[in-house]
């Protein structure tokens, strides 16, 4: 499992957990990918149903990674909504 896999991962699961919908047996598995490996990204929660994940490296962009994507934790999708200029 690459560095930005299990980052992902314990990103989802630490929003999973903010949702208030933890059970005593947790278990941690891959629920969506991103379209492409980025180190050092950030990401905002709004206290809805989406996380936002902007910033970063990519070796793909050959630089900073302009793209802005919305991870929705009801559906499991990642989509790109946007770029930075």
């Amino acid at each position: 499992m690459s560095r930005v896999t299990l980052r992902v991962l314990i990103l989802l699961l630490v929003a999973f957990l903010s949702l208030g919908k933890c059970q005593d047996n947790l278990e941690a598995h891959l629920v969506a990918r991103l379209p492409r490996a980025i180190y050092g990204l950030s990401a905002a929660y709004d206290q809805e149903s989406s996380i936002f994940l902007v910033g970063g490296y990519s070796h793909n962009d050959k630089g900073a990674s302009k793209a802005i994507l919305k991870f929705n934790v009801e559906t499991m999708v990642i989509s790109k909504v946007g770029e930075f200029p």
